[in-house]
């Protein structure tokens, strides 16, 4: 059995944090880790799968929200559909 099958090259994670000019704590924090395991995953060499579909989805998530609130700031969003997001939210 392959034991990195369920996990990834960590130095593509990191390449990706860098390009989305993030900081690890950012990053840890998304994912709900603490410092020493990420420090465990760069000696390993190896992220396990899981946590990093867990960071795409945040990710995702925060995306979404920024452009909605870049939207909402230049106007391209009607006064009544900001409003039924913030009540949705709560």
């Amino acid at each position: 059995m392959n034991k990195h099958c369920d996990s990834l090259p960590i130095d593509d994670f990191i390449d990706l944090i860098e390009e989305l000019g993030m900081k690890e704590k950012e990053v840890r924090e998304m994912i709900g880790i603490e410092r020493t395991q990420f420090y465990h995953w760069k000696k390993k060499g190896r992220i396990p799968t899981k946590y990093y579909w867990s960071f795409k989805n945040g990710l995702a998530m925060f995306l979404q929200e920024e452009m909605i609130r870049k939207m909402a700031r230049i106007g391209l969003l009607s006064k009544d559909l900001i409003d039924e997001l913030k009540e949705e939210s709560k």
